[in-house]
């Protein structure tokens, strides 16, 4: 029960055809309740927020490995943790020839860019920021000042590259 000003609102309830109820867990499922009806992202009591939880046997509580949470908040957080990853990380396109690094906003520091569909100046693209509330737009020429030979700005999977020949190792053949 949650009171709120005069009244009380019931936010969760135990399913009462549960045979051997798990105080754990229960509390578990009622803190998440309140959360939910207070709008606010709860800290997960399976991974403590490392999205990673552990596995322990039956029978000795010996560790036997770990598993990603499967807890919506935590699936989200590893969602949001990759798009972020994907904006800073250069990567090396699958034939192992190209590698292509990530172009960052130089306004809020975060996004990436995309070509604006249909807007050119002096018949090139211009480039928006990724970030929501960014806004921030460049022409290409904006863009092309610090490249060196051997390097061109490239798009993929609508998202804008500067790519030039991979030297690093030897990729691994899978």
């Amino acid at each position: 029960m949650i009171t709120e000003g005069s009244g009380t609102r019931l936010v969760y309830a135990s399913d009462p055809e549960e045979r051997h109820p798990n105080a754990a867990v229960q509390a578990e499922r009622c803190a998440e309740a309140v959360a939910v009806h207070l709008g606010l992202i709860p800290f997960c009591g399976s991974c403590e927020d490392t999205g990673s939880v552990t596995i322990h046997h039956h029978s000795h509580d010996g560790q036997t490995g770990s598993q990603a949470c499967e807890w919506e908040p935590c699936i989200e957080r590893r969602d949001a943790a990759r798009q972020a990853n994907r904006h800073t990380s250069s990567f090396v396109a699958g034939d192992g020839l190209t590698e292509y690094g990530v172009q960052i906003c130089a306004s809020c520091h975060f996004g990436g860019f995309t070509p604006v569909p249909e807007e050119y100046v002096g018949g090139h693209p211009v480039y928006a920021c990724t970030a929501d509330a960014c806004g921030y737009t460049v022409a290409h020429t904006g863009l092309i000042h610090g490249l060196t030979d051997g390097q061109s700005l490239t798009v993929v999977d609508g998202r804008l590259y500067v790519a030039e020949a991979y030297t690093g190792p030897a990729l691994p053949p899978f």
